[in-house]
């Protein structure tokens, strides 16, 4: 039995790359006039992890429906929440295919997700040819099949050429972010059928999920209950300000591992929306603060872009970054805590210090 979450889609005409003759089984959802993007693991070597024999007649039924040509080349990509693809042909364009468990699919949601954003016309997005749970012999797996585009990450662009080009390419991708933003949504959090969040305030989300992680580092190491707690304390300090906050599509992991980029800067794909959710500017700009503000990929050339498109009220940004970093830090903290990961325990310690002690310059609350 095979259900397709594009039996109600209204098709619009493919951008796939000429010559490519799409089968009538395999109608494109979403299609842009920008070459489409993939999943974030379709960039970078090949997963070191061996392939998965069993998965070899699903991609080859799927290339049947989906691609052209005699099916020539199957490559494992890296990546965690899906067994992700690259599948070709000797003289046709790949195709992506992402692979999970039913039990763990958002792929529709993904797609409604991809099909707003493309409605923009102001970012470049994956052109999703085919979802849907498929019957195998080790029982349903859910799929999805995408088109792959040129482009390299932005992380690798920056890495090699000017700072001045690198900045260039980082404001580029903060105009796309401002259109992203403006993609309306409902609630606060994880997202949901109709783009609603899965909470109907940002502080049930931003705060109240933070506090059994919390607990659980305090049972692996007592010592740090003091830096947890006072990192705590100041999220919910500022719990009537979260709550005031509007909603807006969030990417949930904006980073220049998922912006792909021509050869001149300019981007070319947004991909790996799987954390996609519901909330205010500030969560986006404050994670690229977390990990990736660096002298190529400045999260000031980020933000100067996007305030190209929208400017943003400086005081309330200025708080919710931080604030989304304490939050995110917390978290890190509290994972490379359970893994044994003693560095990165540290280095998130070290960052909510930081972050405690300059929070007189931002904070808002309390």
């Amino acid at each position: 039995m095979e259900t397709n979450d594009f039996r109600n889609a209204i098709p619009i005409p493919s951008t796939s790359a000429p010559g490519r003759s799409r089968p009538r089984s395999a109608p494109a959802i979403l299609a842009q006039p920008i070459s489409p993007a993939h999943d974030r693991a379709t960039r970078g070597p090949a997963d070191a992890r061996p392939d998965h024999p069993r998965d070899r007649p699903l991609l080859e039924r799927l290339w049947h429906e989906c691609g052209t040509g005699p099916l020539t080349r199957i490559r494992r990509l890296p990546g965690n929440s899906h067994r992700t693809y690259e599948c070709a042909a000797d003289r046709d364009e790949p195709l992506i295919m992402r692979l999970v468990d039913p039990a763990r699919n958002r792929f529709a949601l993904e797609t409604e997700v991809l099909r707003r954003v493309a409605a923009t016309g102001a970012v470049p997005v994956p052109a999703i040819l085919r979802t849907g749970v498929e019957t195998t012999p080790d029982g349903e797996t859910a799929v999805m099949v995408q088109e792959r585009v040129p482009g390299v990450p932005l992380r690798d662009y920056a890495a090699d050429r000017s700072r001045r080009e690198a900045h260039a390419a980082v404001e580029r991708a903060g105009e796309a972010l401002a259109a992203v933003h403006a993609v309306p949504t409902e609630g606060f959090g994880s997202l949901t059928e109709g783009l609603r969040g899965s909470h109907g305030r940002l502080g049930e989300w931003f705060i109240d999920l933070l506090a059994p992680k919390l607990e659980a580092a305090r049972g692996i190491d007592p010592e740090s209950a003091a830096l947890l707690d006072r990192s705590f304390d100041l999220l919910a300090a500022h719990r009537p300000f979260l709550d005031a906050a509007a909603p807006g599509l969030v990417h949930g992991d904006y980073s220049p591992a998922n912006l792909l980029v021509d050869d001149t800067g300019r981007l070319t794909g947004v991909i790996d929306w799987e954390s996609a959710k519901s909330g205010p500017p500030g969560l986006d700009i404050g994670w690229w603060d977390c990990f990736f503000d660096t002298p190529h990929t400045p999260a000031a050339r980020l933000l100067a872009g996007r305030e190209r498109r929208a400017s943003l009220d400086p005081a309330t940004l200025a708080a919710l970054r931080h604030l989304t970093v304490v939050r995110v830090m917390i978290g890190h903290f509290t994972w490379t805590l359970a893994v044994g990961d003693r560095a990165g325990v540290r280095k998130a310690a070290d960052r909510l210090s930081a972050e405690l002690a300059g929070a007189g310059r931002w904070r808002l609350h309390g």
